[in-house]
């Protein structure tokens, strides 16, 4: 379920990226919706997709980050511009987007090394983390050999059996918490980028670690337990752009990301607020 997550949670946050102005998937957000969008980036053939070319490519020794420079370039080279589905040859398309990989051809000819993306990944092995900074081990030209620490990997750890195993298994998270998780770290990043709240966390912890506490199931499963009280609290708002903010303004501690003691009656309250706003004062007479 963990590397699951986070695939969904990181599909999800490429395609918003990639559906800008000029964006491949703009024209499929305006007729999709975004709700469409994310469904389609935590179908499980979509995630298998994502787990198995990342497999393959840690088998053959290719160093690079599975957040920053992998899941992005797969979006953009295996999922349909129109509706974020898996493209039929997404395996060939992988293949010409490969990254610096350690040998001439990947482990089962999936994709091969030394052929990158023009506007991807730099020569050589890079190790990228969400705030920016990067270490370059290798420059343009050379054709030694690339090291293969398993923490350039990360947040992805664990043997390419292990992913792979994940990425074919059938698997016990629901729908509604990778839903969740997509919306949740759709509303905290911004957040903390912009320090509004979730930045001394942040700060702190790395975006990686930020995002994989939001997803541990003990706080995951609060999010859509919350939400089937809306009805009888009278809420109304949609779940993605109205109740997860609500829910995370009012149920998770921005300083250390942990659920408030009391949450359940906090969001209860937040809930009836939201749901029975109080009336306008009529305006004072002449």
């Amino acid at each position: 379920m963990e590397r699951r997550t986070e695939a969904a949670q990181l599909l999800w946050s490429a395609i918003l990226r990639l559906s800008g102005t000029g964006g491949i998937f703009e024209a499929a957000v305006r007729e999709r919706g975004e709700a469409g969008l994310r469904s389609a980036a935590r179908k499980h053939e979509v995630i298998d997709a994502c787990l198995e070319g990342f497999s393959t490519a840690r088998r053959a020794g290719a160093v690079c980050d599975f957040t920053r420079d992998y899941v992005p370039a797969f979006a953009e080279a295996c999922l349909e511009e129109r509706s974020a589905g898996l493209r039929q040859g997404w395996r060939e398309q992988l293949r010409r987007l490969a990254p610096p990989c350690n040998g001439d051809v990947m482990e089962g000819g999936v994709m091969e090394g030394g052929r990158l993306p023009a506007d991807g990944m730099a020569q050589g092995s890079m190790a990228g983390r969400e705030d920016g900074s990067s270490q370059a081990n290798g420059t343009a030209g050379q054709e030694e050999a690339v090291p293969r620490p398993a923490a350039l990997f990360q947040p992805l750890s664990g043997s390419a059996e292990s992913i792979q195993q994940d990425a074919g298994a059938s698997s016990d998270a629901s729908d509604d918490l990778l839903e969740a998780a997509q919306c949740l770290w759709d509303a905290v990043l911004p957040r903390a980028v912009w320090g509004e709240g979730f930045d001394d966390v942040a700060g702190e912890l790395g975006m990686a670690e930020l995002r994989g506490h939001l997803r541990e199931p003990a706080l995951l499963a609060t999010c859509p337990e919350g939400w089937q009280a809306t009805e009888e609290r009278h809420y109304d708002g949609a779940f993605d752009w109205g109740y997860v903010p609500l829910f995370l303004e009012t149920c998770i501690d921005p300083k250390d990301a942990a659920l408030v003691p009391g949450w359940q009656a906090k969001l209860a309250e937040a809930l009836e607020r939201e749901g029975n706003p109080a009336p306008s004062p009529l305006p004072d007479g002449d």
